[in-house]
């Protein structure tokens, strides 16, 4: 059962990987992801009822350490594909408020089963013939409306529990880099004082090569900060804003000053465009 289970978790995490490279959107992602991860918990809970376990100890081994290793990659996924769909759009006071909201109900979650998330920290054993054995329900310590939701053929309110707090602490991870990246892109724009939101408003409907263009000038009058603002912190808010890849931008820009004439077509271009606006109002 042991093999089997592993075999299956591993082309899970090889398909997952082979889904990030093709699902740029993080919804999106995780929405696949669960639903492979839900295909594999299937697979693993029929062979749960064909080969069962040899032993006490068997049991205990799988799902104390074995079944938790999927079940909280469905957990994590689900939790990432929630955030990401009902994410406010734009503001970055309410998306902070919002990832800030999802801290504190981890934080609940970790508060209320504080005495597990102690006895499984510390390795203890102890308890584990009544913790990861089906069919030993104590309503001492399983008695929450959570327990209703583990089927006890394949799980144990424990392991279920287990898997939580593994998927938690991953989830956790998530809403820092999110937090950290909300923070690095309103560093140069607040986009939270913009009154649409912008990804879904904008698009750059110009060349890649005539945005570069523009990013350098206004690098080089030094627009933002100050001029503290560099090059590549310029370039992703430009990025996020019109949700495009500039890919090798400074590769581009190289081919830019190696032109023969015409090095700053685009910037010529705008100026003659205003000039005549001007000239129509």
């Amino acid at each position: 059962m042991r093999t089997s289970h592993q075999t299956i978790l591993s082309n899970v995490k090889e398909q997952l990987e082979k889904q990030r490279t093709k699902i740029k959107d993080p919804a999106l992602f995780a929405e696949a992801a669960t639903q492979l991860i839900k295909a594999a918990i299937q697979e693993i809970n029929e062979l749960i009822i064909i080969e069962g376990f040899p032993s006490i100890e068997d049991e205990i081994h799988f799902f104390k350490v074995e079944r938790p290793q999927i079940l909280y990659l469905f957990f994590y996924y689900n939790c990432v594909y929630k955030l990401e769909t009902f994410k406010p759009k734009h503001g970055k006071k309410e998306i902070k408020e919002y990832l800030m909201n999802k801290k504190v109900v981890l934080k609940l979650f970790s508060d209320d089963n504080h005495e597990f998330y102690k006895y499984y920290q510390s390795g203890s054993t102890r308890f584990d013939s009544i913790y990861f054995v089906r069919g030993k329900f104590d309503i001492k310590t399983s008695m929450t409306s959570m327990y209703l939701m583990v089927d006890d053929r394949f799980c144990t309110y424990h392991c279920y529990l287990t898997a939580k707090i593994l998927a938690n602490q991953m989830f956790s991870e998530y809403i820092d880099t999110r937090l950290l990246k909300l923070k690095e892109s309103s560093s140069i724009l607040h986009v939270e004082n913009l009154k649409i939101p912008m990804k879904e408003t904008l698009i750059w409907t110009g060349s890649k090569t005539e945005l570069i263009e523009l990013i350098y000038a206004l690098v080089a009058d030094k627009a933002f900060n100050n001029g503290d603002a560099s090059l590549k912190e310029v370039v992703k808010m430009f990025e996020e804003l019109f949700n495009i890849d500039l890919g090798q931008y400074a590769s581009t820009f190289i081919d830019i000053k190696k032109r023969k004439t015409g090095k700053t077509k685009f910037l010529d271009t705008l100026k003659e465009k205003l000039l005549l606006s001007f000239e129509d109002d």
